[in-house]
């Protein structure tokens, strides 16, 4: 009888109320003031604003030409507004076009010019060499003061005519360039001094040329060693030794080791008779 009475006087638990039986309960509304926490929007911002930098250099680079703001950003398919102005619902990047614009204005390969276009400000590409001209070019080769050879890639990067004028001043002998060997293609260039160019008369060029040489390589060799010159293709002679050269001595055995603890030797055997 006590075993029923305790467990009658315990009250079962309640049952968990299933999904079913709350489908037609309304969800109580937050009360009026009570702050509502949501996770941020992964929108990959910092992605988007460095492709669109890349797309505004190379569109700078491509035009070659200072440009305003409003064009490059155009370009970029961003809608430009003025200072005040509320962003559009539309636009899903609100003003990011102020952030762009301080990261071109302040970028190592872009010229900024504030007083461009009127004070709008202007942006243009900035190549490595500030070179858009052949004498733009000379003008940098003599102000080198190194005798390193400057990258034509270099060069090409924001003057798209590099090759051309190159070529030209090669031509003229205003400049000296190294090429590739299988393309011809322009590889280095540096300044040529004409100072140092020596003219050399006609004349002496026809009795260069009108030298027959020999079809026979062995016949070049023979006749430059009659009039007393060694030839490059001559044999390297190996001298013999001589027969009083004196054999090298041989190294002597290697002393003893100093000794040492010198008031044990009574303690120890000498093997000193047997050292070789």
């Amino acid at each position: 009888m006590s075993f029923l009475k305790a467990s009658s006087a315990t009250s079962a638990p309640s049952p968990t109320p299933s999904a079913s039986s709350q489908a037609g309960k309304k969800r109580p509304r937050p009360v009026e003031g009570t702050p509502v926490y949501s996770q941020p929007e992964n929108t990959h911002s910092g992605f988007q604003m460095v492709t669109r930098v890349t797309f505004a250099l190379e569109y700078l680079k491509e035009k070659d030409k200072a440009l305003a703001f409003e064009d490059v950003f155009s370009h970029l398919s961003i809608q430009v507004q003025e200072e005040g102005a509320k962003p559009r619902p539309a636009e899903k990047g609100g003003r990011d076009w102020i952030a762009l614009f301080n990261i071109m204005r302040g970028h190592p390969k872009v010229e900024y010019d504030p007083k461009g276009f009127n004070g709008k400000g202007s942006f243009r590409y900035r190549p490595p060499h500030n070179v858009r001209t052949a004498d733009e070019l000379k003008g940098l080769l003599q102000r080198q003061s190194s005798s390193v050879g400057i990258r034509v890639a270099e060069l090409k990067d924001g003057w798209p005519g590099a090759v051309d004028a190159i070529n030209e001043l090669d031509k003229k002998g205003e400049i000296l360039v190294t090429r590739n060997q299988k393309t011809g293609q322009p590889l280095l260039v540096w300044q040529n001094d004409p100072s140092l160019a020596h003219h050399v008369d006609d004349e002496f060029k026809q009795m260069f040329l009108s030298i027959p040489l020999p079809a026979n390589p062995d016949d070049m060799r023979s006749r430059l060693e009659a009039a007393g010159l060694k030839p490059v293709s001559a044999p390297k002679e190996v001298k013999p030794a001589a027969a009083g050269n004196k054999q090298k001595k041989k190294k002597a055995p290697r002393k003893g080791m100093k000794t040492s603890n010198t008031h044990m030797l009574n303690v120890f055997r000498d093997y000193s008779d047997k050292k070789k």
